[in-house]
């Protein structure tokens, strides 16, 4: 018995077609087995953490653009380039795990940012630095708690 053309042509078609079902299946089976593990606290740490890149990086580009100060400009510089870099991979974590991360600011830093607007020179710089320590602060605070208590190890 020999193959009929139109059967051979569809095996070929259905080879590459069933890895890649297999291939999305197994895929979909790890970010289930992920979303599973991923405790809630560590996902409210993603959370928190991402939206606090995000402020860093717009409170950055905000110094950049109303200091005066070659020092504050270096300074927001810095956190744009950091906290961009950092947000990344906690992005690529968030997306692995299904986590949703806010895409605006909190209240909180919403608040800063207005609070900032108006202000240019020596009154940004001052009321900008002191926020950036004090934001920092707690930052460190909220990691050190997290590494302490995170479930997941990328966390």
């Amino acid at each position: 018995m020999t193959d009929h053309p139109y059967r051979i042509s569809r095996l070929r078609l259905f080879n590459p077609l069933l890895a890649l079902a297999l291939s999305l299946s197994a895929s979909l089976a790890t970010a289930h087995e992920k979303e599973e593990a991923l405790n809630e606290g560590d996902a409210q740490f993603i959370q928190s953490a991402s939206q606090g890149n995000e402020a860093e990086v717009t409170l950055g580009q905000m110094a950049i653009h109303k200091t005066q100060s070659s020092t504050v400009k270096k300074f927001g510089a810095q956190l744009v380039q950091d906290h961009s870099k950092a947000n990344e991979k906690l992005l690529k974590l968030a997306h692995q795990y299904a986590v949703t991360v806010p895409t605006e600011l909190s209240p909180e830093q919403q608040q800063l940012k207005d609070s900032l607007t108006p202000l240019s020179g020596a009154a940004f710089d001052k009321k900008y630095m002191s926020a950036m320590v004090d934001d920092h602060k707690k930052d460190i605070e909220e990691f050190e708690k997290t590494a302490a208590q995170a479930r997941d190890s990328e966390v």
